[in-house]
């Protein structure tokens, strides 16, 4: 069975053919926001993640956390709500199904300044569960001086190139955990059921890591 990603983004073409009945939306934290993607970013992470052609987790449940508008900005505040969304989901998610929980991932691929209140959040989100991956950043600097990426518990993911080297627009140093493919990523989305696109950077890398972590947990007894 599936195991559910909360993709916190700008939203996820939900009715797009490559998810089946496996997306839903959550929750749009953004105030006066439809619940539909217009920007794209958050349909092409929950693509790699777990659409039947291009995703690692071909049967993860994914459930879309609207905490950015479809110009692709948003707040410290509605990133810190939806992460709080989905590990209230998830701790529901673990009370109704007991032993046979395997577990639950979180997807954040946005990185902004420095904010000890989002790092906490998602560090807290970590210890309590949850199991978080996000992406690095895309200006070629330090990753420690981002958030999330800077935060001490989630998997923090840089972009790598198809030689297998660090691309050259991905934040990196000692708060990266791992590298995973950034560059020219096709995907699912927006504009119709049917929809692809590629692209680059370091969301395209921790949605690979995410899809990953979901794999795995689908393999527990």
């Amino acid at each position: 069975d599936g195991v559910t990603v909360y993709v916190i983004d700008t939203g996820v073409n939900i009715d797009h053919d490559e998810f089946g009945d496996r997306a839903k939306w959550g929750k749009t934290v953004t105030p006066n926001d439809p619940d539909q993607d217009d920007d794209g970013h958050g349909t092409h992470c929950a693509g790699i993640i777990g659409s039947v052609r291009y995703g690692v987790s071909k049967k993860a449940n994914i459930v879309a956390v609207k905490v950015l508008h479809s110009n692709g900005s948003g707040t410290t505040e509605d990133v810190i709500s939806g992460v709080d969304y989905a590990l209230k989901e998830h701790q529901a998610q673990a009370k109704a199904q007991g032993a046979n929980y395997k577990g639950s991932v979180a997807h954040l691929s946005l990185a902004g300044g420095k904010s000890h209140t989002l790092d906490n959040a998602v560090n807290e989100a970590v210890r309590s569960g949850l199991h978080i991956a996000v992406a690095a950043g895309n200006d070629g600097r330090d990753a420690c001086d981002y958030s999330p990426a800077g935060a001490s518990e989630p998997i923090t993911v840089g972009a790598s190139t198809l030689g297998d080297e660090s691309a050259y627009f991905s934040n990196s140093g000692s708060c990266v955990d791992v590298f995973a493919p950034g560059l020219n990523i096709k995907s699912t989305w927006i504009g119709n059921k049917a929809a692809f696109n590629a692209m680059s950077g370091t969301s395209m890398a921790s949605s690979h890591v995410a899809g990953l972590i979901a794999y795995f947990l689908s393999l527990l007894p």
